[in-house]
């Protein structure tokens, strides 16, 4: 049986359709929860309705970094694994340095046409080892979490805002620096999105138009890419 068979069976197709069908009932109740919780906090249901809405919106962006990406991991893995993968993780770059390590230790290309079922096998298993890490520790420290942020801020609640907004740009800082630094297409993406992301909160603020606070991510990724491209 060759890799395309294998990769587009209908067996995997079936056990895809389980996952992503979790995913999807998972979304559910935790949109149905946070929405409950939203209200036993005090907020209107226009704001309630606002804030989805509006992270509806701002997930346009990343979804279409999402939907370019599979097409290159389409190619290597196949249909059912690639919308598996990327309803679960959504890292295009992991999955496909996933293939990268098991193509390489058998000696072969990242192509469709020289893989084979067991590099194919070989690139699951590193996509499924590979990610433990993360579940492991989110099941075990997710709970813990609001404790040690309690504790760096010494019992000052004025304090907790600024930490986390510190880890927030520490963290996103840590992803983009090698992007800022490597002066090529990414450079022009980072900084594109920057000063479009800027112009249109500084805009917001005077306008108080809410199609910029609603589109204003989306905007900005979209010219990010864009302007990569072209440049």
């Amino acid at each position: 049986m060759s890799f395309l068979q294998i990769a587009n069976s209908p067996i995997l197709w079936g056990i895809t359709f389980i996952a992503v069908t979790l995913v999807l009932f998972q979304a559910t109740i935790f949109l149905k929860k946070s929405y409950k919780a939203g209200k036993e906090l005090g907020f209107t249901k226009e704001q309630l309705n606002l804030a989805f809405r509006t992270g509806i919106i701002a997930s346009i962006g990343p979804s279409m970094v999402i939907v370019v990406g599979m097409v290159a991991l389409l190619v290597t893995v196949g249909g059912p694994t690639a919308l598996m993968r990327l309803a679960y993780i959504g890292s295009v770059s992991y999955e496909l340095m996933s293939v990268g390590f098991a193509a390489d230790a058998y000696g072969v290309g990242r192509t469709a046409a020289e893989m084979t079922p067991q590099v194919f096998v070989t690139a699951l298993w590193c996509m499924a080892i590979g990610c433990i890490g993360w579940v492991l520790v989110t099941v075990l420290f997710t709970d813990k979490m609001e404790i040690i942020r309690d504790k760096m801020a010494g019992g000052e609640s004025k304090l907790i805002p600024v930490i986390s907004s510190a880890a927030m740009l520490g963290a996103y800082g840590y992803f983009n620096a090698g992007y800022v630094i490597s002066m090529n297409n990414n450079t022009i993406a980072i900084m594109t999105g920057f000063f479009t992301m800027l112009g249109i909160t500084l805009l917001y603020r005077k306008t108080k138009n809410r199609i910029l606070n609603e589109w204003g991510l989306t905007i900005a990724m979209l010219l990010g890419m864009a302007f990569a491209v072209i440049f």
